[in-house]
């Protein structure tokens, strides 16, 4: 039996919008909202995908909270043009993904 071919792609970098500036309060402004550019180890939702082949199922893809899937899945030979099974970080086009963070968002 063919075993079901998947890949997982991360983005190593992102921009992130927070609603208030980190200065607003210091010096006394009406600033709200500013963007940062954020690169870190774990995978962040908006940066994370995973594409799967014909005859694989979501049940073959490899199960995990998105911040811990990068330490569950071995990396990717970039030598290899035929991976699968690994895990793909790209950055080298920044951002590889967008995030936008308000009080209602999850960990705030």
């Amino acid at each position: 039996t063919v075993k079901p071919k998947w890949l997982v792609w991360c983005a190593l970098g992102h921009l992130e919008w927070q609603h208030s500036s980190p200065w607003h309060y210091k010096n006394n402004t009406n600033e709200y909202g500013y963007l940062i550019g954020v690169k870190k180890r774990d995978c962040i939702t908006p940066g994370l995908t995973m594409g799967y082949g014909l005859g694989a199922d979501r049940s073959d893809l490899p199960a995990g909270h998105h911040s811990k899937i990068h330490s569950l899945l071995p990396s990717c030979d970039n030598s290899n043009i035929n991976n699968t099974h690994c895990l793909q970080r790209f950055g080298a086009s920044f951002p590889g993904a967008v995030r936008a963070r308000s009080p209602t968002s999850a960990g705030m």
